[in-house]
């Protein structure tokens, strides 16, 4: 049973545009103006991630799946961003724990599916080749637009690609090219009772000048123990707690112009992996694990600035421009069946940049560009004994600690129209990938290694690679 409470708002204004179309657009002037009825117009569906330029979703060569807030706030009525792209078709989310989930596309899910997030990579060096629990960081609350293409999209994005991107266009300041910014004030509560959860969003929209626009968004979810059915009752240690903010400044600088200021931030606190623990159900004759805790915390911030200008009508017609800086954080406290506990965690710090161009030619369109991004990664492991006594520090956390990881491409493609109905789209893309790493347990003889700027596979860097026994077996 749930109860849902939406929208409680008071707004003025007329055609809602897409976050990533600006209303001065000359198309979407046209489409803005409203009708003998005094009613606006809606403007077409298009999508972005694709081709990274718009298109409508029929035109595209790939399968895509486009949701709009509506969708996914008052139909779907979704608690996470992965529960939103389960009754996607071809689209799997694997569930490690009520705090986490993993999409599968096209049978692919970790590192081989990208995220991003107004264009900027979620996916960093830290992330596995499975499931993973990183999606749960991104507020499907904050999000006007998601675009899921299914199938691979390695020359624009990269090789995390290969499976498919989902991409979270997110919510900005209101505008309409008639009046400009308006004012827009939103409720969203939403109660289920299976889970015993609240969740609750608040959001404020509007001018702070003719040409500066302000969004301001803040969630808050408390999520109760899971009710699993008459057989299964309350699964104990399944709810946890997690709070957001999202903050967007537009500003136009002229017909066609702007610059986006934003940050972003989400922290979910005592996510338990239930399975693990003694609290965890038997189904169908599955082990019970054996740890008395298992909790995960997680955190992440994102800050950047943006500058896209459209129709500039000369050699290179469009340019989006970004930087960016990202932090995302882990921790996971442990106390195993013996009493023994260990605190160990990641912390990824990405510095990113990237611009795309569009240039028409004799032959087609181009869309062509790069991109840079740089992780500063840091870990840490501290083991403690059955009294809680601290027995040291290991070598590394989950990952390699005082980590560095580059990564970085370029990228061009042409679209050339053949025939009415047929499009050739041609393409390539270089990626260049660096690391270097400190302190990393070999995982055979728990030898200290040093990995000092190693390009590629380290293993095929052997001469690079330096040993030493480490002096304290944590």
């Amino acid at each position: 049973c749930a109860l849902l409470l939406s929208p409680v708002s008071a707004q003025e204004g007329g055609a809602a545009v897409p976050a990533d179309r600006p209303a001065d657009r000359p198309a979407d002037r046209a489409a803005a103006e409203p009708g003998k009825s005094g009613e606006p117009v809606v403007l077409p569906k298009v999508v972005v991630t694709a081709t990274r330029t718009e298109k409508d979703p029929f035109a595209v060569p790939a399968i895509v799946e486009l949701l709009d807030r509506d969708n996914l706030r008052d139909r779907r009525v979704v608690r996470t961003l992965p529960e939103a792209l389960e009754e996607i078709p071809g689209v799997m989310v694997q569930k490690t724990s009520y705090g986490q989930g993993s999409p599968y596309l096209r049978g692919f899910t970790g590192f081989r599916t990208l995220m991003l997030i107004d264009g900027i990579r979620l996916n960093n060096s830290v992330f596995r080749d499975g499931p993973n629990q990183y999606f749960n960081t991104v507020d499907p609350f904050s999000i006007d637009r998601l675009e899921v293409v299914k199938g691979p999209g390695s020359v624009l994005y990269g090789s995390d690609a290969i499976g498919g991107t989902v991409h979270a266009l997110t919510r900005g300041p209101d505008r309409d090219d008639e009046s400009g910014f308006h004012w827009e004030r939103r409720l969203y509560y939403r109660y289920a009772s299976a889970e015993h959860s609240h969740i609750a969003r608040a959001e404020v929209s509007g001018p702070l000048g003719e040409d500066l626009g302000v969004f301001l968004g803040l969630t808050g979810k408390d999520f109760g123990d899971l009710a699993g059915g008459r057989e299964v009752g309350r699964q104990r240690k399944t709810g946890y707690h997690e709070g957001a903010a999202d903050f967007k400044l537009d500003y136009r600088l002229g017909p066609g112009e702007k610059i986006i200021f934003a940050h972003q931030r989400v922290d979910q606190d005592d996510a338990w992996r239930t399975h693990r623990t003694v609290y965890g159900i038997s189904w169908e004759g599955t082990a019970v694990g054996n740890e008395r805790k298992h909790v995960f915390d997680q955190d992440r911030d994102l800050t950047y600035l943006q500058y896209h200008a459209y129709d500039l009508g000369g050699l290179v017609d469009a340019i989006r421009a970004s930087v960016s800086y990202q932090g995302q954080y882990e921790r996971q406290a442990r106390v195993r069946s013996d009493g023994r506990a260990d605190n160990q965690g990641v912390s990824v710090r990405t510095t990113g940049a990237w611009i795309q161009l569009e240039s028409p030619s004799a032959v087609g369109r181009w869309t062509w560009g790069g991109d840079f991004y740089f992780d500063n990664v840091n870990s840490f492991n501290r083991r403690y004994d059955a009294s809680g006594g601290f027995l040291g520090r290991a070598i590394q956390g989950p990952v390699a600690d005082d980590a560095h990881y580059a990564l970085a491409g370029v990228f061009a493609q042409d679209e050339i129209p053949v025939t009415e109905r047929l499009d050739l789209i041609l393409g390539g893309r270089c990626t260049y990938a660096r690391v270097s790493a400190h302190d990393v347990a070999d995982p055979q003889t728990g030898a200290r290694i040093s990995l000092k700027n190693l390009a590629g596979d380290p293993r095929d860097n052997e001469t690079l690679v330096t040993r030493r026994r480490a002096r304290n077996p944590y």
